[in-house]
């Protein structure tokens, strides 16, 4: 089976804090204003080749709305977050849609207890955290590519994570 690959939108997508990006264009998508690249989607879709996506953001179904717009097809799965207080809380959510599968999860907020999480599971699990105001890279990409390798073969020990600390490239 395919390792999954999780995404979220804000920070990972649409670069944070920024009000424009080289590569990035802005939109209006349900009344925010966001940056997003045509790169994106076509990393995302050399990764379908070797994962599963799914969405991994508060912005759950809504995300379709970005897929369209960076040019991967609607649709993707979306993990629906129980807990949407003032920060939506992924961990317990995502464990329960994870199960024992291999997964890399691209946030840009990852905390210490999804570390804990991500290194106590007995299947390859890589995490890449994102810096918010860039997002992702082709050197993330490159990453995820590379462990995804790995993880279809099982070359990661049991409880293998990593967090990816490759410095930020806007290519």
């Amino acid at each position: 089976m395919r390792p999954l690959l999780l995404l979220d939108v804000d920070g990972v997508l649409n670069p944070l804090g920024v009000r424009e990006a080289p590569g990035f264009t802005p939109h209006r998508v349900g009344g925010m204003r966001v940056l997003l690249s045509t790169n994106h989607g076509r990393w995302l879709r050399e990764l379908a080749d070797a994962f599963d996506l799914a969405w991994a953001t508060s912005w759950e179904r809504d995300a379709d709305l970005i897929a369209e717009r960076i040019g991967i097809p609607r649709g993707l799965p979306a993990i629906e977050f129980t807990d949407q207080s003032e920060w939506t809380v992924k961990l317990p959510d995502v464990v329960r849609y994870v199960g024992d599968r291999a997964v890399a999860w691209v946030d840009d907020q990852l905390g210490p207890e999804v570390r804990a999480w991500a290194e106590s599971r007995a299947v390859p699990t890589l995490l890449v955290e994102t810096d918010s105001r860039v997002g992702l890279t082709s050197a993330h990409i490159e990453r995820l590519r590379t462990w995804a390798l790995r993880a279809g073969a099982d070359a990661e020990p049991a409880g293998w994570a990593a967090r990816s600390t490759a410095p930020p490239s806007r290519t």
